[in-house]
């Protein structure tokens, strides 16, 4: 979480690439990509793929 916190705090508007198993980590993102055993399963933002299930 200060990871995150110190990157939207230093580096704004910056592209950030964050590779998490937990949820937390990413569900503030633009965009969630998640993939199984190596492909892509799906995309988009966390409400989006919430709604997708």
């Amino acid at each position: 979480m200060r990871i995150r916190t110190a990157l939207r705090q230093y580096a704004p508007g910056t592209t950030t690439i964050i590779i998490a198993q937990r949820l937390a980590s990413v569900q503030a993102a633009d965009i969630i990509i998640v993939m199984d055993n190596g492909r892509i399963d799906a995309m988009g933002m966390h409400e989006y793929l919430l709604e997708q299930q």
